[in-house]
This record gives C-alpha cells, sequence and structure tokens, in this order.
C-alpha cells in the first residue's frame, strides 16, 4: 500500500510538473507595456512586421561615456544612431568595476531641457555582470537636441546628448 501511495504521489508530481510546462522556446505575442523582461529569464517573443527596424542591434557603438545616477555608476553605449521614424533605441549598460547596482532605472528620450518625449523604460543590471541592456522607445517627432535621459528613485535625473544622424 505504501509503494502505491508513493507512486501515485511522484506520478502527480511528474505531472503537475509537466502541466507547468517550460515556455523559454515558446514564442508569443504581446505588448509589454510598462514591463521589461531581464535576459536569461526564458521570455522569448515574436514582433509584428515593422516593430523593429532591420537590424536594431547593428550599427556603429557610441561610446556616451560615462554617468552617474544616485549612487550607480556605469558607462552608456548607444547602438545606432537615433533617427527620424525609428521606432527603438538600443541601449548597452555596464556598471563600473565590481559593482552591481540595484534597483529600478529608468531611461525615456528627452528635449534639450529633460522633458519626456516618450515612454519610459524601466531595467535592472545583471547581477552576475553588472550589465543592462534597453530597448528605449523613441517618439514619432525628434528634437533637434535630443537627450536620453536617466532616473532613479530618490536620485537626481541625468541627461547624456543622444547621437542622432
Amino acid at each position: 500500500m505504501k509503494t502505491l501511495l508513493t507512486a501515485l504521489a511522484l506520478a502527480s508530481f511528474s505531472l503537475g510538473l509537466a502541466a507547468c510546462g517550460d515556455d523559454a522556446g515558446a514564442d508569443h505575442d504581446h505588448d509589454h507595456g510598462d514591463h521589461e523582461h531581464k535576459e536569461g529569464d526564458g521570455h522569448d517573443h515574436d514582433h509584428e512586421d515593422g516593430e523593429h527596424d532591420e537590424d536594431m542591434h547593428a550599427g556603429e557603438h557610441h561610446d556616451l561615456g560615462s554617468l552617474t545616477v544616485g549612487s550607480a555608476t556605469f558607462t552608456l553605449t548607444q547602438i545606432g544612431e537615433v533617427t527620424q521614424g525609428k521606432k527603438e533605441q538600443v541601449l548597452e549598460l555596464q556598471a563600473a568595476g565590481d559593482t552591481r547596482p540595484e534597483g529600478d532605472f529608468f531611461v525615456y528620450l528627452g528635449d534639450k531641457m529633460g522633458k519626456e518625449l516618450g515612454a519610459r523604460a524601466s531595467f535592472h543590471f545583471d547581477a552576475k555582470n553588472g550589465s543592462a541592456h534597453v530597448h528605449l522607445e523613441l517618439p514619432k517627432e525628434l528634437p533637434a537636441e535630443a537627450q536620453i535621459c536617466f532616473v532613479k528613485a530618490g536620485a537626481t535625473p541625468v541627461m547624456v546628448a543622444a547621437k542622432t544622424k
């Protein structure tokens, strides 16, 4: 009887795991709205035609220097140029030294005074390697002097001039 109960419990547990599934390879469509997915969290998704420009990760890497937002210091690299009609801009960030900034950070495209012109994108630094990768939504109308603006709760926003074309 004990063996039968153990076998039933094991079978039930196995079926439960199979039902949960691992959707790491599953594709799906939806608007991410106000959330981002961390790299390596098994979240794969498709984009509709026209949602992404050619290859957003191709293009010249522009080193925009080192920034400090709150207590976090990191370097910023812009991939490609911010251009009229482009929907997203790819940014790569790397924490300075062995630091691993914690918490929520936000980035948006602003005008020369820092006024928000598009939606904020949230990001986190990877705890293992101190990097972050962000897709920044661009407004339909770009200002002449576009600024990439970084925000962390309780800290003064920091702006850096975007490379435009």
